[in-house]
């Protein structure tokens, strides 16, 4: 959650859209679907540093049936060269009708102001859901185990992403580690 004077952002992060294999596939796209009906702007996230595929076309024709506006966000342009982001820049913009094209970096903090002020002066008006102090309405172990999850799947090529879930079953302080953490969690595998 993002809490500014001007607005709230409430970032949902769904599993992405993707041609369904098996009826676990089925039954995420239909929660991806479900969730994206609810939502007032939709951001489509694609790497600066990879080429837009198969599953970035499918998920932007998917995006043209949504009620709301999409904006597609170019990310990790600290890992992409001024040419390779222009090219990306190109290649988005002949996928879809997007109401804005943003290339950002979390990690240089490149325009994600830019993009936050996009999200907010497309939200409807309305009353604040959440206290200006609260970043997340996850739990720490949640965090953890989606961070554990990420991990596992940067090294994980056959498997979809979505048949990895992770159960955290201990954080514990490290001894005289400072905010270090001890995490103790269950990989969970499809097959």
């Amino acid at each position: 959650m993002l809490s500014r004077p001007d607005g709230q952002l409430v970032i949902v992060d769904t599993p992405g859209l993707h041609r369904p294999r098996t009826l676990l596939g089925e039954r995420l796209n239909d929660v991806v679907r479900s969730t994206l009906a609810d939502v007032d702007v939709i951001g489509f996230c694609v790497p600066a540093d990879e080429k837009v595929g198969p599953g970035d076309r499918f998920i932007a024709a998917e995006l043209r049936d949504m009620r709301a506006p999409s904006i597609a966000i170019i990310t990790k342009t600290d890992k992409a060269g001024k040419q390779q982001i222009a090219e990306q820049l190109l290649a988005i913009s002949q996928l879809g009708d997007f109401a804005d094209i943003v290339p950002v970096s979390a990690v240089a903090e490149d325009q994600v102001g830019l993009l936050a002020d996009l999200m907010i002066a497309r939200l409807p008006a309305g009353p604040q859901l959440y206290p200006s102090d609260v970043a997340t309405d996850e739990t720490t172990e949640a965090r953890i185990a989606e961070l554990i999850r990420e991990a596992a799947l940067a090294d994980v090529r056959d498997e979809l992403p979505h048949s990895i879930a992770i159960t955290v079953e201990e954080v514990n302080p490290r001894e005289g580690g400072a905010d270090l953490l001890d995490i103790f969690a269950t990989l969970h595998l499809e097959r």
